[in-house]
């Protein structure tokens, strides 16, 4: 426990108990229990000065970074993003929330960044019987408007998806790559659009060593990019450079067959 916290609830403790006229005498029982309470109640008060501090320089440090990006900062929680999307992990747990958002421009498209959390609380119980066991799930997020929706399609890391994703409604797809079956689960309402997707550069350019670890979903006319970590902005432009990449290979018949404008 770090020395100011403890320090903190001694001094409680200290100013409680010299300010005692007629009270509980130090060498009895209740005065031994009304010492203790006060000492941790001193702790806890440290803990979130402590954690109120930390946040505080946080918030300063994200907003300091989005100014020299010229970005847009909007501290705090927003829950617009954590209900956005129904792909994964956006369909998943309880107490879903956005925070943290960043906001700028990739070339002509304006995206957001920002810390995506979520409460499993199925993983189970705990071996005292105690009760269920919650866990919290976070995510690094980029989201990208393109201005045109193509059904809802989603790459998943194989072997990832499966442990975070509920899924409801659509198919999984391969391809012929071997490769890419193995790196990737694909899920999509529209199978005819997310094969029109999957050009045997796109596939090619997937399985690249830099696309692993992360997974990508086009829906509601954006293009999302997200990694199961607690968010870095230091990531946002390498997440932003894997969206383009895909972008980049898009053809222009899917556009013309799929797409609609927003």
């Amino acid at each position: 426990m770090p020395r100011m916290i403890l320090e903190g609830g001694v001094a409680l403790a200290t100013q409680v108990i010299a300010s005692y006229g007629n009270g509980p005498s130090p060498g009895s029982s209740v005065f031994a229990f009304v010492l203790l309470v006060l000492f941790f109640w001193g702790v806890v008060a440290g803990v979130r000065a402590l954690g109120n501090s930390a946040w505080k320089g946080r918030r300063a440090q994200l907003a300091a970074y989005a100014a020299q990006r010229g970005w847009v900062y909007q501290p705090g929680v927003s829950r617009g993003w954590a209900t956005a999307f129904t792909a994964t992990p956006f369909n998943a747990g309880v107490d879903r929330k956005g925070r943290d958002v960043l906001s700028g421009m990739m070339g002509t498209l304006p995206f957001v960044s920002f810390e995506y959390l979520y409460v499993d609380k199925n993983i189970g119980r705990d071996p005292g019987g105690n009760g269920e066991v919650a866990r919290t799930f976070f995510f690094s997020v980029v989201a990208i408007q393109l201005g045109w929706v193509v059904p809802r399609t989603e790459f998943l890391p194989e072997g990832v998806g499966s442990k975070v994703a509920e899924f409801f409604g659509g198919k999984d797809l391969s391809v012929e790559s071997n490769a890419f079956n193995q790196m990737w689960r694909v899920r999509a309402v529209d199978e005819r659009a997310a094969h029109s997707l999957l050009t045997p550069r796109t596939i090619a350019r997937m399985i690249e060593p830099d696309f692993a670890g992360g997974a990508l979903f086009l829906e509601n006319g954006f293009i999302v990019h997200y990694v199961q970590e607690p968010r870095s902005e230091f990531s946002v432009d390498e997440m932003l450079a894997h969206c383009q990449a895909f972008l980049d290979l898009v053809p222009a018949f899917v556009l013309q067959d799929y797409g609609r404008r927003v």
